[in-house]
């Protein structure tokens, strides 16, 4: 197991570099009104694929049986069915917000686009993909996924750089990406096609009676993280939409390495170990393992955003940094729900975990609507950094034997940092600077700098010493 989290690990890293260029690229090249239209064209498409899996792929996954050509056949063809009504539908809630004018056409046509590419070539990748990752061929896939997603993050640049189709940039980077993983997934894991029979409809139904559960739970996940888009966007518009899709693009680059690594690996280990002491004793060592490393990169990145957005964006994101407080620490309890909700999944019914996720949603929403009320767009973020600890709670509360102690040992290994030292100090150095140093000066940046990966560097060391003497880091 070791080798495929290795690659997946060194794939997401790929993929970081190029998110970071990208990021870094977007931030100088777009206002916040067009970060904030391709937030919501983006978050619109990974609500569509949600629905379209249904819950397919880890349903496939945990199959302990074999799936036939028929079955997969099926599967493929329902899946392009319910796309096509996925997309019909989305055309016509946009033709409804256009009529309230509640949205404009140029904008609307954006959304269609970069949607339908992801919609349409969706029902080809979940059959490879779900096999590949059965028979843990993690290898091969990570390459090809590691490839496509550096094109969907990256290769926007140069039509926004060297042409003039603007935003229209991101669907012809998402062509390229989505023809590239279809090719390369087929050429790998090719499906054979069979006429499907009345027996494959029952057994399919039996998949799609599980996998919607999942898909249900996956769906609130979503809509959760899209609050920025479902509610601050119709509110305050695509500007403030912008600055939350800014900053927590940033945060979601600090954690795309590690946390997805460990989404993916988790459901097929935690199957393939039978005692549930043994689940949960490897929850703990991830949930402290990423929590280790997100602190001192998160630390790192919010001391120096505001230098890098004085230097080299005008002080366009000032906003969007006075959030990444209350988002990193989302973030940050947040990176222990990933390995926790494989566990519901695999140790208890798909009924349940999606009982647990749609209680965890229910209460944030209705937190969200609290907060922007009391206190404007900026009540989302309080409301992001409060609720995570909820979700938490509410996903570790229906494991077998639950208890305080088992909550405070998973807190634990989330909140007890040794680089929280750091954080106190990076605090004083920052609000200092802010008071003393002019950052238009070079050695005011060469400080703010120096300190921000003095901090880094001492954070790294200090946590994986703990690891270290944990056992976490470092064991056969």
């Amino acid at each position: 197991m070791r080798k495929h989290v290795i690659a997946l690990t060194i794939a997401n890293a790929i993929v970081l570099v190029a998110g970071a260029f990208s990021y870094f690229a977007y931030s100088y090249l777009l206002t916040p009104s067009e970060f904030g239209l391709y937030g919501i064209a983006f978050s619109v498409s990974r609500l569509a694929m949600v629905l379209l899996d249904g819950g397919i792929k880890t349903t496939l996954i945990k199959h302990k049986g074999c799936v036939s050509a028929k079955d997969e056949t099926l599967l493929t063809l329902i899946c392009m069915l319910f796309g096509v009504s996925v997309m019909l539908a989305i055309v016509g809630i946009g033709f409804l917000l256009i009529e309230v004018d509640m949205a404009n056409v140029p904008d609307t046509l954006f959304v269609f686009a970069l949607s339908a590419v992801y919609i349409l070539t969706f029902p080809l990748i979940i059959i490879p993909t779900s096999r590949m990752e059965k028979n843990l061929q993690y290898k091969r896939l990570s390459i090809i996924e590691g490839i496509a997603m550096s094109i969907e993050l990256a290769g926007a640049v140069p039509f926004l750089v060297y042409t003039t189709y603007g935003l229209w940039g991101f669907v012809f980077a998402a062509i390229l990406a989505r023809v590239f993983r279809v090719i390369s997934l087929y050429l790998y894991e090719p499906m054979n096609i069979s006429c499907p029979t009345k027996w494959t409809a029952l057994k399919c139904w039996v998949l799609i009676k599980e996998g919607v559960q999942i898909q249900v739970s996956s769906f609130f996940s979503l809509a959760r993280d899209s609050l920025h888009v479902i509610l601050i966007a119709p509110i305050f518009g695509k500007e403030w939409s912008g600055y939350y899709a800014w900053a927590l693009q940033l945060c979601m680059i600090t954690s795309r390495v590690f946390v997805a690594t460990s989404a993916r690996i988790s459901v097929p280990i935690y199957s393939g170990e039978a005692n549930y002491l043994n689940r949960w004793s490897n929850n703990i060592r991830q949930v402290t393992l990423l929590s280790a490393i997100t602190v001192p990169i998160l630390l790192s990145l919010w001391m120096i955003a505001p230098l890098l957005d004085d230097l080299f964006f005008d002080n366009k994101w000032n906003i969007a940094i006075t959030l990444l407080p209350l988002l990193f620490f989302r973030m940050l309890i947040g990176s222990a729900t990933a390995p926790l909700f494989s566990l519901v999944l695999v140790t208890m019914k798909a009924n349940i975990a999606m009982k647990a996720n749609i209680a965890w949603s229910l209460v944030e929403i209705s937190g969200a609507l609290f907060f922007v009320y009391m206190y404007g767009a900026y009540g989302l973020a309080i409301s992001y950094a409060l609720f995570v600890i909820f979700g938490v709670w509410s996903l570790s509360r229906v494991l077998p034997n639950y208890s305080f102690k088992q909550q405070r040992e998973l807190f634990f290994a989330i909140m007890h940092r040794p680089s929280w030292y750091m954080v106190i100090l990076a605090i004083m150095v920052v609000y200092w600077s802010r008071l003393y140093l002019d950052s238009a000066i070079y050695w005011g940046q060469y400080f703010i700098l120096s300190t921000a990966i003095s901090l880094l560097v001492v954070s790294l060391v200090l946590e994986f010493r703990n690891l270290k003497r944990l056992g976490v880091w470092g064991e056969k």
